[in-house]
């Protein structure tokens, strides 16, 4: 399998058994931390949203993608939340309910 930037990318079954080990937890809800194109486009239904600030964090593309931006050949940066003592990141919080995780996620 090629390399994406720094890291091999996942399979179909390994995003497969991971999404399926969030949801085999049978949470009521799942939050999600929405801090970019989510805020204004975001790809769920039933969901109930607020506003919010996480600290400690900040936007920065550090995030290498050959799915969102770019090619596996030449892969591009998407938005990543980088660890930053004096920053804070406003978003939204996304709820997701248990009948609409799977779609989801």
């Amino acid at each position: 399998m090629r390399r994406a930037g720094p890291f091999a990318p996942l399979t179909a079954q390994i995003r497969r058994e991971s999404l399926n080990a969030v949801l085999d937890g049978g949470h009521d809800e799942i939050r999600v931390f929405a801090y970019g194109s989510l805020i204004w486009d975001a790809a769920y239904r039933n969901f109930a949203r607020t506003n919010a600030m996480l600290p400690g964090y900040r936007r920065s593309f550090c995030v290498w993608t050959a799915h969102a931006r770019g090619t596996p050949e030449l892969p591009g940066l998407g938005l990543g939340l980088h660890r930053d003592a004096g920053a804070q990141c406003s978003g939204v919080l996304i709820r997701l309910m248990a009948k609409a995780q799977r779609d989801a996620l």
